[in-house]
């Protein structure tokens, strides 16, 4: 189950080589449901809600487009070094 996720992750990723975020064209922000200037442990607490919400499990889904969508949003706003450069770089 998990290498097929990366698989289609991977796959996903390279589909989407003209975004170098991978977020389909859309805001992390608006994907977490958060503002711009939420602080780590909002973003974190929207996360966790959104994750529960979307996970594929939740959705009987295989693959869950949400669920990857909402994770990669988090790996780039969750995480101050990737916050700071995706601040800077697509906003």
């Amino acid at each position: 189950m998990m290498r097929a996720l990366l698989l289609y992750a991977a796959a996903a990723l390279l589909a989407k080589a003209d975004d170098p975020w991978g977020l389909d064209h859309a805001d992390a922000y608006d994907v977490l449901k958060v503002d711009f200037d939420a602080s780590r442990e909002q973003i974190k607490q929207a996360y966790k809600a959104r994750s529960k919400e979307l996970h594929p499990d939740k959705l009987r889904l295989r693959n869950s487009e949400a669920f990857v969508q909402l994770r990669k949003a988090y790996d780039i706003v969750g995480y101050a070094r990737s916050k700071k450069k995706y601040d800077k770089e697509a906003r």
